[in-house]
């Protein structure tokens, strides 16, 4: 796919996660270069239910953007914790551990952003006692 300037809506693409493997988790992939006419960055909207463990601890080899458009949550980066609400935007490096839990009884909501070409090759590591499905 030739790389040019486009835009997208949420509504426009498929729900992913929210299942089995990722309870009270969901994400709409919005710019990946296998999907749309796009190059270096992928790019995403997640919404984590309120009440549920939220994102699990993981990591991966590239480093992430998270902007929280609702909801507030907690996230864990290398071990420290930070508070998040609307507005709020955090720079995860890259293999680094974190986690998203949400507080209260909102949604939280997340723009997130990578620096690669596509969302599907990246690999999510979890820690090795992650109970599986």
């Amino acid at each position: 796919m030739n790389e040019r300037g486009f835009s997208i809506h949420e509504s426009a693409v498929p729900l992913e996660g929210a299942d089995h493997e990722f309870p009270g988790v969901a994400w709409w992939t919005l710019v990946s270069g296998d999907r749309t006419p796009s190059a270096h960055l992928s790019a995403g909207v997640c919404e984590i239910e309120a009440g549920t463990d939220g994102l699990e601890l993981h990591r991966h080899s590239p480093a992430e953007v998270y902007h929280f458009l609702s909801g507030t949550a907690e996230v864990t980066i290398d071990g420290e914790l930070h508070p998040a609400a609307t507005g709020t935007t955090m720079y995860i490096p890259g293999s680094t551990w974190h986690a998203i839990r949400p507080i209260g009884d909102q949604p939280v909501r997340l723009f997130y952003c990578f620096p690669t070409d596509a969302f599907g090759p990246i690999v999510y590591e979890y820690p090795e006692d992650r109970p599986r499905p």
